[in-house]
């Protein structure tokens, strides 16, 4: 599996150069061992790092504010964003990500022995409600929030440019969020609640696909 042989190279490199500490990006969910979709990756990268003898902090984030935007196309044309998030008015963590990156230089600032698990989200949690609502106000224009039904996942991924055949790792990815199996308040791990609300990030989405368009 090339996944495992790259984790591995990874590691006979950091174990050669022993830096003083080291900091990764995990995620939500990869505590887990199993239902992970594509945070299984994650979960093998600190599974496989983490007896390295030194320092080590992984930051297991939230789902990203900015991977929305790939609703701002239908939120502008149609007034509607399609989500497999739901129900669409359950809550998520949802984090930006300037706020994951200023929490991994403030960890890298610090000093510490052992392994750290911290979870990384944003100050409140969102809706796909939430979301379709905050483009609304940035594109001035009412935007609804519909719900892609299961059983067509696998042909809206592919609209969206994933490969035939490599969307069921996307799918239960999602799976897990909605039925709450990948999910933040994992015993023994820290918690950074960053300052970027949603609203400021869709508003930048939102500007900059004004100036690609």
């Amino acid at each position: 599996m090339r996944l495992r042989k790259t984790l591995t190279s990874y590691y006979a490199a950091l174990e050669r150069a022993l830096p003083k500490k080291a900091v990764y990006l995990s995620s939500i969910g990869a505590e887990q061992s199993s239902g992970l979709g594509l945070i299984t990756s994650l979960h093998l990268l600190e599974q496989t790092l983490g007896d390295l003898p030194i320092p080590q902090a992984f930051l297991r984030a939230g789902w990203f504010m900015e991977n929305h935007a790939w609703d701002v196309t239908t939120a502008r044309s149609e007034g509607k964003i399609f989500s497999n998030l739901y129900p669409l008015d359950r809550k998520f963590p949802l984090v930006a990500t300037a706020d994951i990156g200023k929490a991994g230089a403030d960890v890298l600032r610090q000093e510490w022995t052992g392994i750290r698990y911290i979870e990384v989200t944003g100050p409140e949690q969102y809706s796909p409600n939430d979301i379709a609502g905050a483009l609304g106000s940035a594109l001035g224009r009412a935007v609804e929030a519909v719900a892609v039904p299961r059983e067509k996942w696998t042909e809206f991924f592919v609209g969206q440019g994933m490969p035939e055949g490599r969307t069921e790792p996307r799918a239960e990815m999602v799976d897990g969020f909605n039925s709450g199996w990948i999910h933040f308040g994992v015993p023994d791990t820290e918690h950074v609640t960053g300052m970027t609300g949603l609203t400021p990030v869709i508003a930048e989405l939102v500007a900059s696909g004004n100036r690609e368009a």
